[in-house]
């Protein structure tokens, strides 16, 4: 079940990659990706609302959704963090280690 709200196999992080239509408003969290990237998730009427990710040990941070490209990512101090775009729908941003970031907007 965790496989379908999350996944990291690919080299980057791939949250809600196959959320079930019946799931339409929910939410996780706590639940790890590769690189030790603790992600929480929200949607409603089965569209992303935010993603949090904690990094526990810093490091640059990948992340694929759609439009993701054009989404806003805060850091724990609610400052925009520069990103990277990777490809359309992928990012990455470099992290600290302990902080948080929130991604927006791309739901």
């Amino acid at each position: 079940m965790a496989e379908m709200l999350l996944q990291s196999h690919e080299g980057y992080i791939a949250p809600l990659p196959a959320l079930p239509d019946a799931w339409r408003t929910g939410s996780y969290t706590g639940l790890v990706a590769r690189g030790n990237f603790e992600v929480s998730a929200e949607w409603e009427n089965g569209r992303a609302k935010c993603f949090r990710i904690k990094s526990n040990k810093g490091g640059e941070c990948t992340v694929y959704f759609p439009n993701i490209d054009k989404s806003t990512i805060t850091g724990s101090d609610g400052v925009p963090v520069a990103y990277t775009i990777v490809q359309a729908d992928i990012v990455s941003f470099d992290t600290s280690a302990g902080k948080n970031y929130t991604i927006r907007g791309c739901g």
